[in-house]
């Protein structure tokens, strides 16, 4: 008669094999996991414009059509008086918050868009420009065009090197 030995349990091979394979969905969601953060980021960035927008329409209409507008000073980025007043009562009212999803608050820059300036994405800086619109067609950093009359954008860096900018007049 013959006996056999019934071996019970994985071969070596078995266990590196699902070792492996267990590393690499580790490693895929180590590396997508961050891109992923960023994303949410930039759109709440995006969300936070669109917010920014509407309390904007809200004070035009509160105050027959007038626009807010500060003296910029090129040298610095200093928090304009009137932006910061808007800020306090349309979009902070309430003991909201109103800030980057970084934890910086927001506040608004006019004038010039300097990469210098501009500081990058998660600094709170939203960068308004008077007599330009959006470019639509376009992602560039530098994605306006100049219109004559009265377009006023506002813009944001987002984290994946894009500006967002919106239209705040339409």
């Amino acid at each position: 008669m013959n006996k056999h030995k019934l071996n019970k349990g994985f071969t070596i091979i078995e266990v590196v094999l699902v070792l492996a394979i267990a590393g690499l969905i580790f490693l895929a969601v180590f590396l997508a996991l961050p891109a992923l953060q960023r994303n949410q980021r930039d759109t709440q960035r995006k969300n936070d414009m669109s917010r920014f927008k509407a309390a904007y329409h809200q004070y035009r209409a509160n105050n027959k059509g007038s626009k807010i507008g500060g003296v910029f000073n090129g040298e610095s980025m200093n928090k304009l008086p009137n932006w910061d007043n808007f800020i306090n009562e349309y979009l902070r009212k309430d003991n909201d918050t109103f800030r980057d999803p970084l934890g910086e608050d927001y506040f608004v820059q006019e004038g010039l868009w300097d990469y210098a300036r501009a500081g990058g994405a998660g600094t709170g800086v939203i960068t308004i420009k008077d007599g330009h619109v959006c470019d639509y067609s376009s992602t560039k950093p530098i994605n306006q065009r100049i219109v004559s009359g009265n377009g006023q954008t506002a813009r944001i860096w987002l984290e994946s090197g894009e500006v967002y900018c919106l239209d705040l007049l339409n």
